[in-house]
């Protein structure tokens, strides 16, 4: 067996330098074919989160759709509100579409994204029932009120968004954000102390009572 294997050596060797090459082949095969389907998996994954950010910078961007106050009107900056606060209809059809993009974006969103939209929705929920007997009128006052409410929500629901697509899309991060959903208690708490909402809420009472109109 040893005489025919020294006669044959160069045979032998051939022969396992093929089965060497073709396992290597394969396995380089196998590893580039898992890595090409895990960057197509994350493309899709980032495709989906794009998707989401980018709904959610479209309804920051309408929460600061402003409508002047017709009229004449004194000084330089003419009194605006945002445009949902125009009548009950606009109200509840801004309340329809931010529901609307809740449900098909959530799963995407970075946790810090979802603890703002999750704060701006306590805000408008707390709102809307606090508003329920507002007619027409009164609710374009309210939103003169409450404009910077809106453009600070906003601003920082955009800023989180935009952390996302500045950070995450460059390291290809396609796996979804677990962690908690909404701030804590008493920061949630802090948060709505410093709106106008609260701090101005006695005054605003008289428009919601009618007695400003």
């Amino acid at each position: 067996m040893e005489e025919l294997l020294t006669k044959n050596a160069s045979a032998v060797f051939a022969i396992l330098g093929v089965l060497l090459g073709a396992i290597v082949t394969g396995l380089f095969g196998y590893y580039g074919k898992s890595r090409e389907t895990k960057l197509k998996l994350a493309e899709k994954f980032v495709d989906k989160k794009l998707e989401a950010h980018d709904q959610i910078i479209n309804l920051a961007n309408s929460m600061r759709t402003m409508v002047v106050v017709e009229g004449e009107h004194e000084g330089n900056e003419l009194p605006r509100y945002p445009a949902l606060f125009s009548n009950r209809q606009q109200f509840d059809d801004f309340l329809s579409y931010l529901n609307q993009v809740q449900t098909q974006s959530e799963r995407w969103l970075s946790a810090e994204l979802k603890r703002e939209l999750c704060f701006f929705i306590d805000y408008i929920v707390t709102l809307r029932k606090w508003t329920e007997q507002v007619n027409d009128i009164g609710l374009p006052r309210l939103g003169v009120a409450l404009r910077n409410d809106f453009i600070d929500i906003s601003g920082r629901i955009e800023d989180a968004a935009h952390d996302f697509i500045n950070n995450d899309v460059v390291k290809i991060n396609f796996k979804t954000d677990r962690r908690w959903h909404k701030f804590k208690p008493e920061e949630t708490e802090r948060m709505f102390s410093r709106t106008v909402l609260v701090r101005r809420k006695p005054e605003l009472q008289l428009i919601v009572d009618g007695e400003i109109t």
